[in-house]
């Protein structure tokens, strides 16, 4: 079976649950997952001030702190990106991926709305037809990005309200052409598998169901 690659993007404030239900299933399934931190201003500042000097350390650029405060680290930060312009041979090679998924948190949302190179990037990755997927308050991202005009979603009650030119659905999970979104944590593993069915269909989707127990 051909190899299926999936970024995940996130920052401090992120819903973990969401997050790493995402990464762990879509393991277990068999896709190479690379988690990439988008960095706040504070962030950024810090890691620039510090960079040339003995205090710095890649840890800084991919330590996550989560919503509840659980700890992990991403494989690297979105820093990565943007030493490289969309037409070089580097970032072409970064973005030669399957699936790009945004989890929720609205501290870790409202880090990615204000990040303009993954704004940029989303957009390059859903016009090339790539499944952009996102879950709980996620959706917002993906608005912002300008790539949810006239499309059927779901998010996390309430999220939608403020997005102009979207068909809300009371449903765990909706797919709409190349975006996938979802409710928030208590749908997470729904939308963990509906990612699964996307990239390797509804054998491996029932497969990983049945491993992990889940009955619906």
């Amino acid at each position: 079976m051909e190899e299926k690659k999936v970024q995940v993007f996130l920052s401090n404030g992120v819903e973990e649950v969401e997050a790493l239900t995402s990464v762990d299933l879509l393991k277990r399934a068999g896709a190479d997952v690379t988690v990439i931190k988008v960095l706040d201003k504070e962030e950024r500042d810090s890691i620039k001030n510090i960079k040339d000097n003995e205090d710095y350390s890649e840890e800084l650029e991919t330590l996550i702190i989560g919503s509840h405060d659980i700890a992990f680290y991403a494989d690297f930060s979105i820093l990565d990106f943007e030493d490289t312009s969309f037409d070089d041979e580097d970032f072409l090679d970064l973005a030669s991926v399957d699936m790009v998924v945004i989890p929720g948190g609205m501290g870790n949302v409202n880090n990615l709305m204000s990040d303009k190179t993954l704004l940029k990037y989303l957009d390059y990755q859903y016009k090339k037809g790539i499944y952009i997927s996102a879950i709980c308050a996620g959706p917002m991202v993906l608005h912002k990005a300008g790539i949810l005009n006239n499309k059927n979603i779901t998010c996390y009650p309430g999220c939608g309200e403020g997005l102009d030119n979207i068909n809300w659905q009371d449903k765990n999970v909706v797919v709409d052409e190349n975006i996938i979104t979802s409710k928030g944590v208590g749908t997470a593993i729904d939308f963990a598998l509906e990612l699964i069915n996307t990239l390797f269909g509804e054998e491996k989707s029932k497969k990983i169901s049945n491993e992990i127990i889940y009955n619906k």
